[in-house]
């Protein structure tokens, strides 16, 4: 999808200053698609319409979590407990980071990374 593309829906659906709508992100990661999607789409898209939407991430995908609240719950990620540390990390990020633009610079950051789940100190560093 396009930053154009983006736009346009934007656009159809009424964009409006008070309240912008949100585009959710369903992600891994650890996954190279969910990686290359906030990169390549959601990134520039953003630095292009940022005025216009705010994007609330999810880092979960496709983990699957067990237990109940008497036992306790555990979750099993697809790619493994580094990816696990990983969706925490950037969970973390966007829940007390309450900055949109930051939080979608520093998710944009550690998907480019080689090791998304240790970048977050490096990312945080790049914006001082």
């Amino acid at each position: 999808m396009s930053v154009l593309k983006i736009a346009a829906i934007l656009i159809l659906a009424g964009v409006s200053q008070a309240e912008k709508p949100s585009l959710g992100v369903y992600y891994e990661s650890l996954c190279p698609y969910s990686r290359q999607f906030i990169r390549e789409e959601v990134w520039p898209a953003y630095q292009v319409l940022a005025e216009y939407f705010d994007v609330v991430f999810v880092a979960y995908g496709n983990a699957r979590t067990t237990g109940s609240l008497e036992s306790g719950f555990s979750i099993e990620c697809q790619h493994g407990e580094r990816e696990c540390v990983g969706n925490v990390v950037q969970a973390c990020t966007v829940k007390y980071q309450p900055d949109m633009w930051t939080q979608v610079y520093l998710l944009n950051c550690m998907s480019a990374a080689s090791q998304p789940e240790t970048a977050g100190a490096a990312c945080f560093a790049e914006l001082g």
